[in-house]
């Protein structure tokens, strides 16, 4: 039995680890691949051309110069008013002048809604997880 567990040792000896850059894994790889493989400035870019749409979209409806078929729509208003973190891959050239950067913890996005004495969370996609009464003062 002792043998066998010096043999074990001696072998286990022979193994090292490495903490340097040139690892097989690299940090992004370990991260869920997204379908699409455009670059970051591209993604940036359609993400601002498709945010002006959708406000222009929203003052149109404001403004009730939209169709009726298009705002008789029921959705939710919940859904996607959370700001999700991105990695910043790429830096870009403007990146002194025009952009802020702030650390993004770990977890679970909630959107928290307190109203009347109920207090209720939701997820990124606008669905309700929990419902509960708070005692906060209000508004008179």
């Amino acid at each position: 039995m002792g043998d066998t567990f010096d043999d074990l040792v001696s072998n286990l000896s022979s193994f090292s680890v490495s903490n340097e850059e040139n690892c097989a894994v690299s940090r992004i790889d370990l991260y869920k691949t997204k379908t699409s493989k455009q670059d970051q400035e591209t993604r940036r870019s359609k993400f601002l051309d498709r945010q002006k749409s959708d406000r222009q979209k929203s003052l149109s409806v404001l403004r009730n110069i939209e169709e009726e078929s298009e705002s008789a729509k029921k959705t939710n208003p919940y859904k996607n008013q959370l700001m999700l973190s991105e990695w910043l891959q790429d830096r870009p050239g403007d990146f002194e002048e025009n952009w802020l950067c702030k650390p993004a913890p770990v977890g679970h996005r909630t959107l928290i809604v307190a109203h009347k004495g109920r207090t209720e969370s939701y997820t990124k996609n606008g669905y309700r997880t929990a419902s509960f009464p708070v005692s906060t003062p209000r508004r008179k």
